[in-house]
């Protein structure tokens, strides 16, 4: 992972939250759109952008048009501005406490949490072991965001890595200032994701606006700290 340069996107006494490119998993905008494109006539219809969508992992609403398809053109022009080269954006969280670690670990697997209300952890990541290593040695930019943190907040060594979210919900009320109806629909879908962890038999214990993002596929508001 290459850490992105500048402040991290949060951090606290026990965490600290950086967002980073995934450099190992690079989405091929072309091959996805010629796979979809099952008659070959450079277009996609409305229904078939809702899998490929899904695919390249934005939400549908992005690619919507005003005629019956999207060409290539189109498509691509999307994909980079919203998405960059293709590379992945993650997010990676880590913790100094190593039981705190294990025990939202252990909650993300050990129930059945809809993606449609919790951000998941990523599949496939590097190992804890390898993960641990690349952290003491400073890797992948972890140097220079090192020298911004102030006293008393460290780099931690247990890392949870997701998906990276458009934009949690304290930048979203200061930076794009909902009106009072978007901000209906938006405390619905909050407190959608808390009945959703209440039917888990779970509380969720530290609700607030930095833990609430809206992801970049669904467009939806999610927990992302159990």
């Amino acid at each position: 992972y290459e850490i992105q340069p500048g402040a991290p996107e949060h951090w606290s006494a026990t965490s600290i939250v950086l967002r980073a490119i995934d450099r190992s998993n690079k989405i091929d905008y072309r091959a996805i759109f010629d796979e979809a494109d099952k008659d070959n006539s450079n277009t996609l219809t409305k229904e078939e952008l809702s899998d490929v969508a899904k695919r390249v992992g934005l939400s549908e609403k992005l690619f919507r048009c005003e005629g019956e398809s999207i060409d290539y053109v189109e498509f691509i022009g999307i994909c980079v501005r919203e998405l960059g080269d293709g590379y992945p954006r993650v997010v990676v969280k880590l913790m100094q406490d190593e039981e705190q670690w294990k025990r939202e670990k252990h909650t993300r697997k050990n129930y059945e949490f809809d993606p449609k209300y919790v951000m998941g952890e990523l599949e496939g990541v590097p190992s804890g072991e390898v993960i641990c290593k690349e952290v003491k040695e400073l890797k992948g930019g972890l140097g220079a965001i090192k020298q911004l943190l102030p006293d008393g907040i460290n780099l931690g060594t247990h890392a949870i890595i997701m998906e990276a979210a458009d934009r949690n919900l304290n930048q979203i009320y200061l930076q794009e200032r909902p009106n009072i109806n978007t901000l209906r629909g938006i405390l619905q879908q909050v407190f959608e994701a808390v009945a959703h962890m209440h039917k888990q038999g779970l509380m969720h214990g530290d609700i607030k606006m930095l833990n609430n993002v809206r992801s970049r596929v669904s467009n939806r508001f999610q927990f992302i700290l159990l």
